[in-house]
């Protein structure tokens, strides 16, 4: 009837088979009943099943043991889950009396009794020859340290048939460590017994448990030599531990309080051998530092912590820089943890490949604490040799920085950054935080980290705002509202950006507002000048321009008189460089006119140029200097606006950009009114014949 329930239980099926139980449950029949309470009570205690419920499971299981057919795991599953061990054990010894050979009711009774030396002894009185409740008993013996009662229950063990190889070599050496630590100890046939087991044990599955049994045995036994031997093969690392984990491990132990013995045997030993007492020590330290990396069991005391650290004076050992990281953190000693690390970090170590988290320092520090630290980073960072900063900025960098910017350590972050390349900082996904710092401080390279975080993460909308951020300081408004604008687009419900936003869109309207009047009042005060009053007192007069009726050319004169009127424009609004442009222009167009209507298409220039065709150089392709030249030879002008003109010539020359950069020579105002009056000279003496009297 029950077979189907059963395997849909077993198929975890379990709402299926709790609705065909709970119509079973009132039957008339007291046996069906009987077992659909227990086939209840193991659903609804049941791990595997969502709709566990240990009150229901303990209601349905006491149905079952107050009925006419309880279960005998009946009992084991409401022991289990009764609060009261007590209670619990009182009814399972009620089940012994009825199941006296449920070898699974001894177990949970020798798990919740506090009189399990009765309950062993019961178990070796009926002669069980169970292997699981036997090693229930053998941990539990070894555990308590009464080695020397092991022996009969391993023999019944082995009686078993089809007890593997290595099980029976597990039993071997436990059966060894008996004849060590029993009442009266036999070496010799322990270490017989061990030394067939390390050969067997090629893979080490026993965590070196042989080697420090029979390295025991020999230091009792006088073998010395023998014991340097072995102990020489252990390697200095945490492969000594407790046989309580893995496929190997048929029978928990933990080797503490023998372990204990054996180590003060060896150091003892060792005594006038310091590095093998050292290593000893060393060795000792990792195995009570062991299950505190793996299961968060602290045996270690400070001691340990000191012979770790003498043993890494010796020699760098990684494993041993691990632990003692841990061992630091565990006494909140950060310095020396950050120290530890960066001995990784000198011998070229990666810390990934390690058990080392670098967050045990960060997580826990204080404030103040965490400042040091960066410090001492710094000096060995600018002390180390060969400085790795791929595998500092993707670690110990990352794990700070982050740290740092809760704590507002902007400056550390900065000199942090300071060593680390851009795209480090990008590798090391903390380029927003250390841009904000270089921003913080006033850093130009936070406008470079931004913008490069940008192109990696286009969205980034608070890099973003940002950077909008920094062009806004700098003026750049345009440029931050673009910014804005994308990261108020991007995280339309982040208040800061649209203010951010409305802000710089209002400064922007000012600025023009500002610009607009000021261009207003530029342009007032440059055509302010602009009248006939201002034209008439420089000089620029009706007479002054009838003096080019005298060239003969009307094309030229025309263009000259364009030209002059350009160049009294220039002065009036104070366009200085035009001004000094057109003059020097117009003189020499002027000497050009009258030495070319003078007849002359060629000249001897040999004093002052030393090109090839200087004897016979043509005229129209003279420069100013030229045309000077050849004036003052032919008395065109006199001395004294020949020598201005070449004031004039200078003056014109120093106005190319590259010049008045190099020479750091602007063109004033004052300058520009002295060509003015240069040219006036020049006009009149070439139009006229006559020197003007200045």
């Amino acid at each position: 009837m029950f077979d189907k329930i059963i395997e849909a239980i077993e198929n975890s099926e379990f709402l299926c088979a709790t609705a065909e139980l709970e119509e079973l449950i009132s039957d008339d029949d007291p046996k069906k009943t009987a077992v659909a309470n227990y086939l209840l009570g193991y659903i609804y205690s049941c791990r595997e099943n969502k709709g566990w419920n240990g009150p229901r499971a303990r209601r349905h299981l006491l149905n079952n043991l107050n009925s006419e057919l309880p279960h005998p795991y009946a009992y084991v599953l409401y022991a289990d889950l009764e609060e009261d061990k007590n209670v619990a054990v009182n009814y399972l010894k009620n089940g012994l009396k009825r199941y006296p050979n449920d070898t699974c009711i001894y177990r949970s009774l020798l798990r919740f009794t506090t009189d399990k030396d009765g309950v062993v002894k019961a178990i070796h009185e009926e002669g069980f020859t169970d292997s699981t409740l036997l090693k229930d008993v053998l941990k539990y013996l070894i555990k308590s340290s009464q080695w020397g009662r092991i022996g009969q229950f391993i023999s019944r063990i082995r009686s078993n048939e089809g007890i593997l190889e290595h099980e029976d070599n597990y039993l071997n050496l436990l059966k060894a460590y008996s004849l060590m630590f029993c009442d009266v100890s036999d070496y010799v046939r322990a270490h017989d017994i061990l030394k067939e087991v390390i050969e067997k044990d090629f893979d080490n599955d026993l965590s070196y448990s042989p080697y420090l049994g029979i390295i025991f045995a020999l230091i009792n036994i006088g073998k010395l030599e023998e014991v340097a031997a072995y102990f020489d093969r252990l390697p200095l690392n945490n492969t000594i531990r407790d046989l309580n984990d893995g496929p190997s491990c048929i029978i928990e132990v933990e080797f503490d309080k023998e372990y204990k013995v054996i180590f003060d045997s060896i150091i003892k030993t060792f005594h006038k051998d310091s590095v093998r007492r050292n290593k000893a020590r060393a060795l000792y330290a990792l195995y009570l530092y062991y299950p505190s990396e793996i299961y968060g069991i602290y045996r270690y005391k400070k001691s340990e912590v000191k012979a770790l650290e003498n043993a890494l004076k010796i020699e760098f050992n990684k494993v041993i820089v691990e632990a003692l990281f841990d061992m630091y953190c565990y006494y909140q000693q950060y310095l020396e943890a950050n120290n530890v690390f960066f001995e990784l970090l000198s011998n070229h170590e990666n810390p990934e490949n390690s058990t080392i988290c670098y967050d045990s320092i960060t997580d826990n520090v204080s404030d103040e604490m965490l400042i040091t630290i960066a410090s001492r980073v710094i000096t060995k960072i600018e002390t180390m040799e060969d400085f790795d900063t791929g595998v500092f900025s993707a670690t110990i960098f990352r794990t700070l920085v982050k740290r740092l910017y809760r704590s507002k350590g902007y400056s550390q972050i900065v000199l942090l950054s300071d060593y680390i390349s851009d795209n480090e900082i990008l590798d090391s996904n903390c380029a927003f935080e250390c841009a904000y710092s270089y921003s913080e401080n006033g850093n130009e390279r936070a406008q470079a980290l931004y913008e490069c975080l940008i192109d990696k993460e286009p969205k980034n909308s608070s890099a973003i705002n940002n950077l909008g951020v920094i062009f806004e300081r700098k003026g750049a408004l345009v440029d931050a509202l673009n910014c804005f604008t994308k990261a108020h687009t991007l995280s339309p419900e982040e208040a800061l950006y649209k203010s951010n936003l409305l802000k710089v869109q209002k400064k922007i309207d000012e600025t023009e507002v500002k610009v607009r009047a000021q261009r207003k009042r530029e342009v007032k005060r440059i055509a302010k000048d602009v009248t006939l009053e201002f034209f008439e007192e420089m000089g620029y007069t009706d007479d002054l321009k009838k003096l080019f009726l005298t060239i003969a050319d009307e094309s030229l004169r025309n263009v000259l008189l364009r030209d002059l009127q350009e160049c009294a424009l220039s002065i009036a609004t104070r366009q200085d460089k035009s001004a000094t442009i057109m003059c020097g222009s117009i003189i020499e167009a002027l000497l050009l006119t009258k030495i070319t209507e003078s007849g002359k298409t060629t000249y001897s220039i040999c004093e002052i140029n030393s090109s090839k065709n200087a004897a016979n150089y043509p005229i129209r392709d003279m420069g100013l200097n030229e045309l000077l030249y050849v004036a003052d030879k032919e008395k065109l002008i006199c001395k004294s606006n020949f020598h201005l003109s070449h004031y004039a010539r200078h003056y014109r020359n120093i106005v190319h950009p590259a010049k008045e950069i190099r020479t750091q020579h602007a063109v004033t105002h004052e300058n520009a009114l002295l060509m003015w009056t240069i040219l006036k000279q020049i006009i009149c003496e070439l139009l006229t014949g006559q020197v003007p009297r200045l």
